[in-house]
């Protein structure tokens, strides 16, 4: 079953979790969305708190929610703002630039008991040994949610900014096959 919380509710643990005055609206809504299982298109001005409803969604429902975000230094503003806030069950792989070597040490360094967060660069769903280890790590944990980060970059920059991007939909997929075919949503 899906899980259900009123707004107050969603509002008292946002406030709880990320020290904020109080949940908008609109991530209200959006989070709510994806306690039903729905896919949604999360278009907010910056600065609103898009990021915030993925990760409170993370910490709500039980698994791994996978963020694929195309910035580093983006990841890693996150990754602080999060271990400041005292939530520490969040681990980043960074993008294909790193040896074949490294890519099954940084996989291997995700827990998949306590990580309810894993942010992956574009490129790395391009690499197919990466998603060979990836399916191993599928059998340890629930995948309950794909957060696309920066999407609006696309838009902007079109298409050839990260080719990578066109893999989500196959990466997907291949996620709820592995899981049993359960649609999974995506924001």
């Amino acid at each position: 079953g899906r899980l259900h919380y009123d707004d107050e509710a969603l509002d008292r643990l946002a406030r709880r979790f990320f020290k904020i005055p109080g949940l908008k609206s609109e991530q209200a809504e959006i989070v709510g969305r994806l306690l039903r299982g729905e896919s949604v298109v999360g278009v907010m001005p910056t600065g609103y708190g898009k990021s915030l409803v993925y990760q409170l969604y993370s910490i709500l429902v039980p698994g791994l929610t996978i963020v694929i975000s195309p910035l580093r230094s983006l990841i890693r503003d996150q990754l602080f703002c999060l271990s400041c806030l005292g939530i520490r069950c969040v681990e980043a792989i960074f993008s294909a630039d790193e040896k074949d070597e490294k890519i099954r040490s940084s996989l291997d360094n995700v827990d998949a008991r306590t990580t309810r967060l894993l942010y992956v660069a574009p490129e790395r769903l391009r690499i197919l040994r990466f998603l060979g280890e990836f399916e191993e790590f599928c059998r340890k944990v629930r995948i309950n949610l794909i957060a696309v980060d920066e999407a609006h970059c696309i838009s902007e920059w079109g298409h050839d900014f990260r080719p990578s991007y066109l893999q989500i939909v196959r990466f997907r997929r291949w996620i709820e096959r592995a899981q049993g075919g359960e649609e999974m949503p995506v924001v």
